[in-house]
C-alpha cells in the first residue's frame, strides 16, 4: 500500500487482484480531498466521478514509483463518495441485541480500521459467548470491554489515526525536503505508529500472542 499527500488532500493506492493483462495488476486507487464546509450531499457510494475532477487536483501527482494521473486515465470505473463517521454512542447492546462492526462503531477508513475492529469485534463477542452462561450478560460483557477502545479509535481516526506523521511532514516542510530524517525522526514515526496500534490492539506481541477461542475442530478418520 502507498499513502501520500496529507490531512486536506492525499492518495492511497494498492493492489486488489491480477491485471486483465500479464504482468498487471488491479489496482485501488482513493483520491481524497477536503472540500468546503458546505453541507455534503447525503451519503451514496454508487455515485459516478469525473475523471477530470480527479486530474484537476491530483493530475502533477508523479512520483519514481508511481504515476498517479496514469492510473486515473486507466481507470474504467471513477466514484465519488464522502468520507463519513458517527459520534460514538452510549450503548451497544439492547436487550438480546447487540452490535458489531460499522452498526455499532461507524469511523473515518483510516489505517483499514474498520474491517479489522470489525474482525476483533466478533472474536471478542465469541469469548464472552463461550465463557458465560447467559447470552445477556455476555453481551453486556462484550460491550463493556469493546465500546470503550471503539470510541477512542473513531476520535483519533478523526486526527488522522496511525496517518498523522503525514501531517506533521507536511506542517514541518510544505515546500518539500530532501531527506525525510531531517523534517521527522524514526523514533517519532515509531511512536505514532506504535500508539495507535496499541491502542487498536493490533500490537504485533498482542495480535501474535492471543490464544484461539474457539478449539480447532479435529479432523475425521
Amino acid at each position: 500500500m502507498a499513502i501520500a499527500g496529507h490531512f486536506h488532500q492525499r492518495a492511497i493506492a494498492y493492489p486488489i487482484g491480477p491485471g486483465s493483462k500479464p504482468n498487471s495488476l488491479l489496482t485501488n486507487l482513493i483520491c481524497q480531498v477536503s472540500i468546503p464546509n458546505d453541507a455534503p450531499p447525503r451519503e451514496d457510494w454508487n455515485r459516478r466521478g469525473s475523471r477530470e475532477t480527479v486530474l484537476t487536483a491530483f493530475g502533477k501527482w508523479r512520483f519514481p514509483w508511481l504515476d498517479i494521473p496514469a492510473l486515473v486515465e486507466r481507470t474504467r470505473d471513477i466514484y465519488e463518495f464522502p468520507l463519513v463517521d458517527r459520534d460514538p454512542i452510549q450503548a451497544w447492546t439492547f436487550g438480546r441485541v447487540t452490535l458489531i462492526g460499522d452498526a455499532a462503531h461507524p469511523m473515518q477508513p483510516i489505517g483499514s480500521q474498520a474491517g479489522s475492529q470489525a474482525i476483533i469485534d466478533a472474536r471478542a463477542l465469541t469469548a464472552t459467548l463461550l465463557s458465560r452462561s447467559s447470552p445477556l450478560e455476555a453481551m453486556q460483557h462484550y460491550e463493556s470491554q469493546r465500546r470503550p477502545i471503539m470510541s477512542d479509535i473513531t476520535l483519533r481516526n478523526r486526527r488522522f489515526g496511525p496517518e498523522a506523521a503525514l501531517q506533521l511532514v507536511e506542517e514541518r516542510a510544505p515546500d518539500g525536503f530532501a531527506r525525510i530524517d531531517e523534517v521527522i525522526s524514526r523514533q517519532e514515526l515509531k511512536a505514532i505508529s506504535t500508539s495507535f496500534a496499541a491502542a487498536a490492539g493490533l500490537d504485533v506481541e498482542a495480535v501474535n500472542g492471543r490464544q484461539s477461542f474457539v478449539p480447532a475442530a479435529r479432523a475425521s478418520t
